[in-house]
C-alpha cells in the first residue's frame, strides 16, 4: 500500500484494515474523513490549478502528489534523489504532464523549478535557497529539515495528517498572494 497521503491513500488503507479484520472502520475515523473531505471542499478554491513542485522521499512525495491531484492541484515536477523506476512509473502514471526527476540532486531539481512557473514547493528544507530566491513558498515537509523546529513530529499520514498539509498548502498559497509574488 501507499503511503496514507490523501484521501485515496487513506481510503486504500482502511479499505484494507477492514477487510483484513473483517470490522468496519471506527465512527471516529470516518469523521475524520469527513473533515478531510471538508477541507478538501473549502480549499480548493484556493489551491486549484497551482502549479507545484514536489520532492523528497519516493512514498512521501507519491503521497503528496496525489492529494494534490485530488484539489486540482497541478504538480509540475514530482522529484527524488532516488533512484527508483516504480518510482518513476507511478509518478508518470498519476500525472502524466509533469516532469519527474529521479536520482537528482536539488541542484538540477532548483534549475527545473526555475526554469518553469512553479507557485508552490512541498519538501524538504534543501528547497530553502531556491525559495528564497525565487520568492517561491516553500512548505517544509519530510526529512531533513535542520531550519525547523518540530519537524520529525509533522502528522502527515491518515485522515488528519492530509487535512493538516492540505490546510498548510492552501495558507502557503494565500500566504504567498498576500505578499504580491503569487
Amino acid at each position: 500500500l501507499p503511503l496514507p497521503i490523501g484521501l485515496d491513500f487513506c481510503d486504500r488503507l482502511a479499505a484494507s484494515l477492514e477487510e483484513l479484520t473483517d470490522e468496519t472502520m471506527p465512527e471516529y475515523y470516518e469523521r475524520e474523513r469527513g473533515r478531510l473531505l471538508d477541507t478538501m471542499v473549502d480549499a480548493h478554491k484556493v489551491v486549484a490549478e497551482a502549479r507545484t513542485a514536489v520532492f523528497g522521499d519516493t512514498e512521501m512525495v507519491l503521497g503528496i502528489a496525489r492529494l494534490m491531484t485530488e484539489l486540482g492541484m497541478r504538480p509540475q515536477i514530482i522529484a527524488t534523489g532516488a533512484i527508483n523506476r516504480a518510482f518513476a512509473e507511478a509518478a508518470l502514471q498519476m500525472v502524466p504532464s509533469s516532469r519527474i526527476i529521479t536520482g537528482a540532486d536539488f541542484s538540477e531539481i532548483a534549475e527545473e523549478i526555475m526554469a518553469r512557473d512553479i507557485e508552490l514547493m512541498v519538501g524538504p528544507f534543501t528547497g530553502r535557497q531556491t525559495a528564497r530566491k525565487t520568492k517561491i513558498p516553500l512548505l517544509r515537509v519530510g526529512l531533513p529539515n535542520h531550519d525547523r523546529f518540530g519537524a520529525s513530529h509533522q502528522l502527515l499520514l491518515g485522515y488528519e495528517g492530509s487535512m493538516r498539509l492540505v490546510e498548510c498548502m492552501a495558507n502557503s498559497l494565500i500566504e504567498s498572494k498576500e505578499r504580491g509574488y503569487a
